[in-house]
């Protein structure tokens, strides 16, 4: 990337810096693939709701440049589809990306880290608008937890 569009060359050594944090974006290190540790997150993991959202979350020592690592997902029962439930997924990152400022800077300020799994419990697909306040709903609450 040239130097005019001002994106960062990070390699996979490197740590980001903090203005990195308020980029609005969502990389491969920001997600939840690590099998072991979504198995963790469902087995030791506290849980609320935040209908149509299901919210697990975990507090853990992660190894990553980011606070926070998270999964999306969508049930097949819910969305036989799978155009349908990509399209959910879509929505829920876009959401995701353009409000984790505040989760992140509570973390930051904590020195915490975080694994999260979201569900998508709805059966009908909402309007963005609806999935952007339900996103700024649920990182506000999970922000709170560790506000107390």
């Amino acid at each position: 990337m040239n130097e005019a569009s001002g994106d960062n060359n990070l390699t996979g050594s490197e740590q980001p810096s903090s203005s990195c944090f308020t980029r609005a974006t969502f990389t491969k290190a920001e997600r939840l693939c690590s099998k072991k540790l979504i198995s963790k997150v469902f087995e030791e993991g506290k849980q609320f709701f935040e209908r149509p959202l299901k919210v697990i979350y975990f507090e853990d020592k992660i190894i990553s440049t980011f606070p926070v690592q998270i999964l999306f997902t969508v049930p097949k029962k819910s969305f036989a589809k799978a155009h349908d439930r990509n399209r959910v997924k879509r929505l829920l990152r876009e959401a995701y990306r353009c409000n984790k400022n505040s989760l992140y800077n509570t973390l930051a300020q904590r020195n915490k880290t975080m694994a999260i799994i979201i569900i998508y419990t709805s059966k009908t697909i909402a309007n963005f608008n609806e999935v952007e306040n339900l996103m700024k709903v649920t990182l506000k609450r999970l922000s709170e937890i560790y506000i107390k």
